[in-house]
């Protein structure tokens, strides 16, 4: 296992310097100033000092999968836009609001404690760390050669920015594109295609079948395009954006709430050890915020996971590297004996799962100082 100290001698023995010098970290750091608070979901939250608890998955009883995209019928339109829930969400459009496009499946809502009434349990699990204020989901059709093309939508509605990127990180595997404040991903599985798109406090996901249809892409856009166009879109978390420019690789960041996350289809690659474990020592929940990124660093045998973590009070800082670094004291593991943690920095925690690979680019001291 990887202490600070041994940190600081490896780093000494290969003559490449810090440019910030760990041995700093070994001592107790001042609390950084208040920042403004995170803001609640609604429910009673646990004594600050508390251990927190990483959230427990969602009850799988429920929907075990989404509809076919495949109709055997035609719901009439018009059907369909009266039997809206009262609380959907106005930017879903009625039918022929958007050339071509008729309403399949009225808005259906939830609220948090209910994803798993209205989601695929997989779904819900991967959600529900997050703090979400709504989901909800639709379906629109279009008629293409006599052959009715269904597009579903799931909207996610968040307290905060930072949540609906989370979403949208672990969600989405494709490329990064960017337009008018939209980002998406668009994952194509066969003839099935997803479109992952993040605007401010919200996450969609948009899937539908292409079924050999080369329209059916472009035919996508303007419904895409009317239901996040008043939307107001966000600058990316701040704690996303403190990570060094030098070496990351373009898109793959994350940001983090509890192990539910982790099981994200974005989020497999992460390949985290043991991670509801490491998940429970960290402390992850709705209150705090971990973000990880990868950088390839020159002559390294693999990617460099660096990671952060946010929490509400120094204290609870402190009491997650408490924890963790006794965890590791027991393990044998050849992972263990990669990670890497620096010293509680106020509210921030700073660690990696790669440590050769930090020893050989020096990441983490980069990272601390841009939070400072």
């Amino acid at each position: 296992m990887f202490t600070t100290d041994r940190w600081a001698v490896a780093t000494a023995w290969a003559a490449l310097g810090l440019c910030v010098a760990l041995s700093g970290c070994q001592k107790e750091e001042p609390a950084e100033p208040k920042r403004a608070p995170v803001p609640k979901i609604p429910a009673t939250p646990p004594p600050k000092d508390a251990a927190p608890a990483a959230p427990g998955p969602v009850a799988a009883s429920r929907p075990a999968a989404e509809p076919p995209l495949t109709p055997t019928s035609a719901p009439s339109p018009e059907l369909a836009d009266e039997e809206d829930a009262p609380d959907a969400p106005r930017f879903f459009p009625r039918s022929r609001v958007v050339a071509d496009w008729v309403k399949h499946e009225p808005v259906r809502t939830a609220l948090p404690g209910d994803l798993a009434d209205l989601l695929p349990a997989d779904t819900a699990n991967v959600i529900s760390p997050y703090q979400v204020k709504q989901a909800a989901t639709c379906a629109y059709r279009r008629t293409v050669a006599n052959r009715q093309q269904v597009m579903r939508v799931l909207a996610v509605l968040t307290h905060q920015p930072a949540d609906a990127f989370g979403i949208f990180t672990v969600e989405g595997t494709g490329a990064l594109s960017k337009d008018s404040g939209l980002m998406t991903r668009t994952d194509v599985s066969g003839e099935r295609t997803i479109i992952h798109a993040w605007k401010g406090c919200h996450y969609l996901r948009f899937t539908g079948l292409r079924a050999g249809d080369p329209t059916f892409m472009k035919a996508c856009q303007p419904l895409i395009r009317k239901i996040t166009f008043l939307m107001p879109d966000a600058a990316l978390p701040a704690l996303v954006e403190a990570f060094p420019q030098a070496g990351r690789v373009p898109g793959r960041r994350w940001l983090i709430r509890g192990s539910g996350s982790l099981a994200g289809p974005g989020a497999v690659d992460l390949k985290i050890p043991q991670g509801e474990q490491v998940a429970r020592l960290l402390g992850l929940n709705k209150d705090s915020q971990m973000a990880i990124a990868t950088y390839q660093i020159q002559g390294a045998a693999r990617p460099h996971l660096v990671w952060v973590v946010r929490y509400d009070t120094p204290s609870q800082a402190r009491r997650a590297h408490r924890a963790y670094m006794a965890w590791l004291d027991e393990a044998t593991d050849r992972a263990s004996a990669s990670t890497m943690l620096l010293k509680p920095r106020g509210q921030y925690l700073l660690g990696t799962w790669t440590a050769e690979e930090e020893s050989l680019g020096s990441v983490l001291p980069k990272l601390q100082a841009n939070l400072d």
